[in-house]
């Protein structure tokens, strides 16, 4: 029960986290990686999210975080140690981002899925 709660805050957290604000430069990628997550199509999500992440797209970063977490689109073969190790990892990237350019509220969100994470 405890872990329904958790997950049903960081899902609600992370979506209202990655609709609001971001960057317009990266605003039509991330919409297609948004549009592909909506339709459960989680590789192409993934892909996108990826791709985005790897520029430093905080949205992306955390994102893909999320998609880590909840086992969504990810590799083919990729151990449970590795999943949660990626996903604290991209969570991370994000906060550290989010921190250098002074987004208080971006790296604040991310903390809690980084603390949201190592509870469970």
């Amino acid at each position: 029960m405890m872990k329904s709660k958790r997950f049903a805050c960081l899902l609600i957290s992370s979506l209202l986290f990655f609709l609001g604000s971001f960057s317009i430069v990266f605003a039509n990628d991330l919409q297609t990686g948004v549009d592909a997550y909506t339709k459960q199509d989680f590789k192409t999500a993934f892909k996108v999210f990826m791709e985005l992440a790897k520029q430093g797209n905080l949205d992306a970063q955390n994102n893909l975080g999320i998609m880590y977490f909840q086992k969504q689109g990810l590799p083919e073969g990729i151990t449970e140690f590795e999943r949660l190790r990626e996903a604290r990892w991209w969570w991370n990237a994000g906060a550290e981002n989010a921190e250098k350019s002074g987004n208080t509220k971006t790296n604040t969100k991310l903390k809690v899925n980084i603390n949201i994470l190592n509870h469970d």
